[in-house]
């Protein structure tokens, strides 16, 4: 599952709005910054709380970056 990991980090985020978006071959991921709310649906596996943990500091990162310009 960690190979999850690395391809959501090479995929390029889709910023439109207040939605951050990750599409790959085989899983979606799309973060609303305003209602804080992760919608996923991933092919492989279910996700542990550690991967969700992840997946999110990885969004937050992003977000940070937008805001702070980091």
């Amino acid at each position: 599952m960690m190979g999850f990991i690395t391809r959501l980090t090479q995929t390029e985020p889709i910023i439109e709005g207040n939605y951050i978006g990750f599409f790959g071959y085989d899983f979606t991921i799309v973060y609303d910054m305003t209602n804080d709310v992760y919608s996923y649906f991933i092919v492989e596996d279910e996700l542990n709380n550690y991967q969700l943990g992840t997946i999110r500091l990885y969004i937050l990162s992003i977000v940070n970056r937008l805001e702070y310009g980091e």
